[in-house]
């Protein structure tokens, strides 16, 4: 059964379509099929399934919602912190 990542912002578009294609590579070059989910901070709820193993928001809206961990997706918009950000992403679907 593939891990779900859930990734959001604001509008479900800007923000989370850059973080989903940094995400999108960083899971090809790691060999990890993943199911990700690009939604709006309203639709992350209606988009959990017990599959789902983190959430990348663009914004801290939680630390968890609905026992899934929440991460603030800032490294892969900023470019700082990356290595460390992929890692804890990783911690979360081994």
């Amino acid at each position: 059964m593939k891990s779900r990542i859930i990734v959001a912002c604001g509008t479900g578009v800007a923000t989370s379509t850059l973080v989903h294609q940094r995400l999108d590579a960083f899971l090809k070059k790691n060999n990890i099929d993943a199911d990700v989910c690009q939604c709006t901070y309203t639709e992350i709820e209606g988009n959990i399934t017990p599959e789902t193993k983190v959430i990348i928001a663009s914004s801290k809206v939680a630390d968890e919602i609905e026992g899934v961990p929440v991460l603030v997706s800032i490294p892969y918009i900023s470019g700082i912190g990356i290595d460390k950000f992929e890692e804890k992403i990783l911690s979360y679907l081994k």
